[in-house]
């Protein structure tokens, strides 16, 4: 009797194992380099060089220039790209990727020179949201390392 009933015990945990495991949703990693992650990771990585090239502008001479029209110079000249996209965790509890990219970018000032920096590695998170995905770059470190690398052309 004692083993008939360790035997039932047993399988019914396998079955409770086997049956938790399979209700677990994959992620599809291709998430972090899908063209909806691209766009939507390139448009918060461009915003966030932008407000990294003017904060870190601040108190310096703009040549009569307002804040604003500083910016909209910056904004007109400036191009952001990544690649080297890929998968750096996933999280199947919540749904989350955590992904990677190499950033890069390029700018032009209005009298023509040229100034880029390139392969400055950053993670963003894509989330699931209520209506679509959500993304989400938690370190703004390679904004910073971008701008202090920048060199003329």
């Amino acid at each position: 009797m004692k083993n008939n009933a360790f035997t039932k015990c047993t399988l019914a945990t396998a079955l409770v194992l086997l049956v938790s495991g399979c209700m677990e949703e994959k992620i599809d990693a291709t998430g972090c380099w899908s063209a909806d992650t691209k766009t939507s990771f390139l448009a918060l990585a461009r915003n966030g060089v932008l407000q990294a090239l003017t904060t870190q502008s601040m108190g310096v001479n703009l040549r009569g220039l307002s804040a604003a029209e500083f910016k909209a110079i910056l904004d007109k000249g400036l191009t952001v790209t990544a690649d080297a996209y890929h998968v750096a965790n996933a999280d199947p509890k919540v749904g989350s990727l955590t992904c990677g990219a190499n950033l890069s970018m390029q700018f032009e000032r209005p009298d023509g020179k040229h100034f880029s920096a390139n392969n400055a590695p950053t993670t963003f998170q894509v989330f699931k949201g209520e209506t679509g995905h959500v993304y989400s770059i938690e370190n703004g470190l390679s904004f910073a390392r971008l701008i202090n690398d920048l060199t003329s052309d």
